[in-house]
């Protein structure tokens, strides 16, 4: 499975190695992209069906959960919210916008309730309408509006109306418009994306908008992620040797987060200045970059030790003086 998941990596977009592969050998990466997307999905569907195949007929490798494991525990105030509105948050949330007073009152985990708080659920809430939205006005604009954005021709000099050369000849596709029957399969496209719409929300409890909270904070990124390299690569903003070098940059400020914030945060505080100090991140963060500026690699761990030192000699004189 590990070696299926690098494949599939390869294949499904937004992939680096496609990206290198076409800076390398002068391909295209939109067609990279084409030909290599479709047998990623599918392979992905096969593994799919193999995994849910092979536990049906051995359950022992696959057994089922307890139940307890299978519900999103839901917060006290979700709860209460839902009683004072809606048991459908979308409907409480929505009426929660334009008559907050009774969601105000509630308490939650972090303390009282706020209106940003309510806008940020909503938000959360709509994510699927926005998608579904989202993706029927893409697909319109890039077939109906973008390919009919022809380049006029230039006309240098003077010329006699009705010229040959000005004749254009034979349409483009792109001028010819739409394919036959995109209009068609388009409205059923929507007809289908807003049946589906009104049967999640109408369906939405707590526990499935916690469900929907969960998945917009961990596959939400990804996706966001996915689209805008996706964007920039099929609509020319950048060329997949950017596109390589932007990888590679992002790459590097993940190791050097990983290296460098990483042990200031959790292995050089507690270790080094843990106790009564109380020294702040952003110090121990200061004191590793000037300790490696300054002192080279062992400026590491000489550079939050001096930080700590100081930051606890001033507050001792800082107590030393307030006891006077």
């Amino acid at each position: 499975m590990i070696t299926a998941g690098g494949t599939l990596g390869i294949l499904i977009p937004p992939s680096v190695m496609i990206i290198v592969y076409a800076a390398v050998a002068g391909q295209s990466v939109v067609k990279l992209y084409a030909a290599a997307m479709f047998p990623g999905f599918f392979l992905s569907f096969l593994y799919l069906v193999y995994i849910i195949g092979w536990a049906m007929i051995n359950p022992k490798i696959a057994p089922p959960l307890p139940e307890a494991q299978t519900k999103v525990p839901v917060p006290e105030w979700v709860h209460k919210f839902a009683g004072a509105y809606s048991k459908n948050i979308m409907v409480g949330l929505l009426s929660a916008l334009g008559s907050p007073g009774r969601a105000l009152k509630l308490q939650t985990e972090t303390g009282r309730l706020t209106y940003w708080r309510l806008l940020s659920s909503t938000t959360n809430a709509l994510v699927p309408f926005m998608m579904i939205a989202g993706t029927l006005a893409l697909t319109y604009w890039y077939v109906v509006i973008h390919q009919q954005a022809t380049v006029q021709e230039v006309v240098t000099g003077v010329q006699q109306l009705g010229s040959r050369s000005l004749d254009s000849g034979s349409a483009t596709p792109a001028e010819q418009g739409p394919p036959e029957g995109f209009y068609l399969w388009f409205g059923i496209s929507c007809l289908v994306g807003i049946f589906l719409a009104v049967r999640y929300y109408w369906r939405m409890d707590a526990e499935r908008f916690e469900v929907l909270k969960l998945l917009n904070s961990s596959i939400m990124p990804l996706g966001i992620l996915t689209v805008v390299v996706l964007a920039v690569i099929l609509f020319g903003i950048t060329t997949a040797t950017e596109s390589a070098g932007v990888g590679a940059a992002g790459a590097f400020l993940l190791v050097w987060g990983t290296l460098i914030v990483g042990v200031a945060d959790n292995l050089l505080r507690p270790l080094l200045i843990a106790g009564h100090s109380r020294v702040p991140t952003l110090a121990v963060f200061v004191g590793v970059l000037g300790g490696l500026a300054a002192f080279g690699l062992v400026g590491m761990f000489l550079g939050p030790l001096l930080i700590s030192l100081v930051i606890v000699l001033v507050r001792f004189a800082d107590a030393s003086l307030a006891s006077r």
